[in-house]
């Protein structure tokens, strides 16, 4: 090797040497430096060092050609005087190759170290994302945990400010056993106007007794309709066997009724049942006069105005006809249709002159899926990506309802609309989603109870209406019900996704499978009770069935498939706060007309008037849960259980029916379904085809048509309102 050649390549190992020194002392000093920016250096090093190397390489190599071509004359002349020349220049080539062999090595060994450290730069980024969204989490959950130890507090003080007692469902309270004084016969003179306060013992009724009748056998008088309310008073939950402990005594007479009176109950009853507008002439007494408001139904003329009666017939609208027509139908139906349905009535109204309440309606007492000895295995979950993006409401204590804290005043402030309205007298319901609100001022002054006011009255846009529930109602939460069959896993990840919900108090499982689950399943652990019930039957009614176990008058219903953001959910409560009586939800659907056949059609196509939501992700009042499964006509649920499908179809009918309104569709979701799960019902063409069904025979059933259209839907109040950044959303995607 010429002694050029060796300049070269000393000069190049030394540049190398200092290159290795030069990196170790960097990263010697990049030891201490922070993590962030040993990232920044350590890709500016992967980067600069293989740049560098290839640049001294290639000025080696360029120089080391260009000494070659230089020499060349000069070995060629030394070739022609020697031949020790050729050995001289093989070894010089071998060197050369000696030197790249080893460059490329260390470039091999510089790229394994960059790939390397390549890794260690994700793995550090990775942890470095892992860490921002467990303090994002961590800053969420103290949040909440401030604002629920502040709603904690306040919960404290209206207890201790709460100056009377809460009531509960009455309990009986039977009357004294043995001889009692009887009362004085009322006076020669005022017998024939002998009242109620004069006359009736009403130390055998209490007002937590209840209404309880003794009924007195029946004399054989072949009448068969004394024989049909005899039956129906004996098959009543208020009649009892015995007649020491009983409010009242009940005896069935027959035949004493006029003929006269019989023909005139029967242009009437026969009106009434086939749904036309009875026209009486005069003042007739008419059945249940008292509770039932019979100019609903009934049309009252005079018999002096019977020249003028085409006058008053002609001044009838449509809508006004359609009124008296399905009032009537519903008077015949629910109080005048059969024996018990008279029985049912008459009892009623005597136990209100006696302001008695009702029996209680009881909720559905369900098996656990569970036995005794099992011991479910839990797993913890986090809060998904999506739901750490605002806040959405503090983490509460389980809050119940109010349940039958209007035992005594129902009877009296709610008696036309029970009877009239929503035809349903019979029963004492936990709680009714009709009745007036607590004006403006009951949040600051006088009762105060109950009430979150945002910002303690202040009011204010995103984040202090996230800090408490608000609205004209008292602070309450919600119950989760949902249906699954035979889907276990999907089940697991719809409730994992429930955690951390504001609002929730419990969830409600509804298993129809007819086995109990697997031992092995890890049940998500989602921060409040989940409990599995079953009642021996798979049915979609079981869906509506009025469960013991739901404790708050606001349900969830929603499928073991949906797929709700946490801001959805609570937007969709509080919509539903404010619209008590309506069905709320997501997903909306319509009934079309067939104008070539006639007839009516479900339809899920993008409709600017829709009339139903889906039940699968919808809020309603457990009062309808007692209305479908206790008042509802049975056919309905029937049908339901032939088809297994159309029951979130029946509870839109029976909503829209009672309340005469349509539901309230929110946000702009028009399906739900999650992405990945297993093929759902509702995929098949049959089910289509079932649905057509169902609406028109839900039609017959009812007479009419009760799904009515609407034109809009619910959004957030601010949404795509221009504020200033010092101000945020009410919800920030809604």
């Amino acid at each position: 090797m010429s002694l050029t050649e060796m300049a070269y390549t000393n000069e190049f190992h030394h540049q190398r040497t200092q290159d290795n020194s030069c990196v170790a002392r960097t990263i010697s000093y990049l030891i201490h430096m922070k993590l962030s920016t040993l990232v920044f250096i350590l890709i500016i090093l992967l980067i600069s060092i293989p740049l560098m190397m290839h640049y001294y390489v290639s000025q080696i190599l360029a120089h080391q050609g260009q000494v070659a071509q230089k020499s060349h004359p000069l070995v060629t002349s030394m070739s022609l005087h020697s031949d020790s020349s050729s050995a001289h220049m093989k070894s010089r080539i071998d060197e050369m190759n000696r030197i790249k062999n080893s460059v490329s090595n260390e470039l091999m060994q510089l790229e394994a170290k960059r790939n390397k450290l390549h890794q260690s730069i994700e793995t550090y980024s990775s942890r470095i994302d892992e860490l921002k969204q467990n303090l994002a989490r961590l800053q969420l959950e103290y949040e909440r945990l401030k604002y629920s130890v502040e709603q904690a507090r306040a919960t404290q003080r209206e207890a201790a400010e709460r100056d009377t007692p809460l009531l509960a469902m009455p309990r009986p309270l039977q009357p004294e056993l043995g001889p009692r004084a009887p009362l004085p016969p009322p006076a020669a003179a005022d017998a024939r106007h002998c009242s109620l306060a004069d006359c009736w013992d009403y130390s055998r009724c209490p007002l937590t007794g209840g209404f309880t009748f003794f009924l007195y056998r029946l004399e054989a008088s072949g009448d068969a309709d004394a024989s049909r309310l005899h039956e129906a008073l004996r098959s009543n939950a208020q009649w009892r066997p015995e007649a020491a402990r009983v409010c009242a005594f009940v005896l069935v007479l027959g035949g004493a009724t006029t003929p006269a009176e019989l023909r005139r109950q029967g242009e009437l009853a026969d009106a009434l049942r086939a749904g036309a507008v009875p026209v009486l002439l005069g003042e007739w007494p008419l059945p249940l006069d008292g509770p039932l408001d019979w100019r609903r139904a009934v049309l009252r003329v005079a018999e002096p105005r019977l020249p003028e009666l085409h006058y008053l017939l002609r001044t009838l609208t449509d809508a006004d006809i359609l009124s008296y027509r399905r009032n009537g139908r519903e008077f015949w139906e629910h109080y005048l249709s059969s024996a018990k349905a008279v029985a049912d009535a008459v009892l009623t109204q005597f136990a209100e002159r006696l302001e008695l309440p009702p029996p209680p309606a009881l909720g559905v007492k369900a098996g656990s899926a569970f036995n005794d000895t099992f011991q479910r295995l839990t797993v913890d979950v986090q809060l998904s990506s999506l739901d750490l993006d605002e806040y959405l409401g503090p983490i509460e204590s389980p809050l119940a309802s109010d349940r039958f804290q209007r035992n005594f005043t129902t009877p009296r402030l709610d008696t036309y609309a029970r009877w009239n309205l929503f035809l349903a007298p019979h029963r004492l319901y936990p709680a009714v989603p009709y009745g007036d609100v607590l004006p403006a001022e009951a949040k600051f002054v006088g009762p105060r109870l109950g009430f979150r006011p945002v910002a303690s009255g202040e009011g204010g846009s995103g984040k202090e209406f996230s800090e408490a529930l608000g609205g004209n109602s008292p602070h309450e939460q919600f119950t989760v019900v949902m249906l699954t069959y035979r889907r276990e896993q999907v089940l697991m990840s719809a409730l994992g996704h429930l955690y951390g919900l504001p609002y929730l108090n419990k969830v409600v499982v509804v298993w129809n499978a007819p086995e109990s689950p697997s031992d092995t399943l890890q049940w998500p652990s989602v921060g409040v009770p989940v409990e599995v019930v079953t009642v021996g039957k798979n049915s979609l009614n079981n869906r509506f069935l009025p469960f013991e176990n739901i404790e708050t008058d606001a349900i969830l219903s929603i499928d073991d498939d949906a797929h709700l953001r946490h801001d959805e959910i609570v937007f969709g409560f509080r919509v539903w706060r404010e619209q008590r009586d309506r069905l709320v939800g997501f997903p909306g659907r319509y009934n079309a007309w067939d104008t070539k056949h006639g007839g009516w059609h479900y339809n899920s196509n993008y409709s600017c008037e829709p009339s139903m939501v889906l039940t699968g992700a919808a809020f309603f009042h457990k009062y309808y849960a007692h209305m479908y499964s206790e008042w509802m006509p049975q056919v309905i649920r029937d049908k339901v259980d032939e088809y297994m499908n159309c029951e979130d179809i029946a509870m839109n009918f029976l909503i829209s029916h009672l309340t005469r309104q349509p539901p309230v569709k929110v946000t702009s979701r028009w399906t739900f379904r999650c992405p990945g799960c297993p093929m759902t019902l509702s995929e098949d063409e049959e089910h289509f085809t079932e649905r057509h069904k169902c609406i028109n025979f839900f039609s017959r059933v009812y007479g009419h048509m009760p799904l009515l259209n609407t034109q809009f839907r619910v959004d957030s109040v601010l949404f795509k309102t221009r504020l200033p950044p010092d101000k945020q959303k009410c919800f920030r995607f809604i």
